[in-house]
């Protein structure tokens, strides 16, 4: 229920439950059960943006590194580097922006329909000003993201969440 490939088909299985007129949630089936757990943890998965700007700003912090980092094995062994890993021209505000539109307000919509005693969920993601608090572009020299790579151990080539393998190592 995490796989963010599958994020809009998944909304879209969910929707069909929950409104009128469709193919009903029927808390006695097995699958619809199924269905709402991985509604649950799905919506789990993506909480961040939902806890309070503290955590929010941590956790965005914590993933663009890592993104960064992957960007930076892929400019290493010359691929071209993906949109969300380009220290020099992700813009984090925009992207969290985005990412708080199109999958987190959503699937929290669709999670307090279906559970409605989970409100309280998402509150503190409703502070007033919030999108305005990300910050824009890179803050580096060249309006890049400094590199801030945690030393790997002897033999790996890594940063951020994950360790790679040096090639012919």
């Amino acid at each position: 229920a995490t796989d963010r490939a599958e994020h809009f088909a998944f909304v879209s299985k969910v929707k069909t439950k929950l409104h009128p007129g469709t193919a009903a949630f029927d808390p006695a089936d097995e699958r619809d059960k199924v269905l709402m757990l991985q509604l649950a943890l799905k919506s789990a998965d993506i909480s961040h943006q939902t806890k309070t700007w503290a955590i929010a700003q941590g956790f965005t912090d914590n993933f663009v590194e890592e993104c960064y980092a992957q960007g930076d094995l892929e400019e290493e062994y010359g691929m071209k580097v993906s949109p969300l890993n380009d220290r020099c021209t992700l813009n984090v505000g925009q992207s969290q922006v985005g990412f708080i539109d199109a999958l987190v307000a959503p699937l929290y919509e669709l999670l307090i329909e279906a559970l409605p005693k989970m409100a309280h969920a998402a509150e503190a993601g409703k502070e007033k000003g919030r999108k305005e608090k990300f910050p824009g572009g890179g803050d580096g020299p060249g309006g890049c993201y400094p590199k801030r790579r945690a030393a790997a151990p002897e033999g790996v080539r890594g940063g951020g969440g994950g360790w790679f393998k040096k090639k012919g190592g």
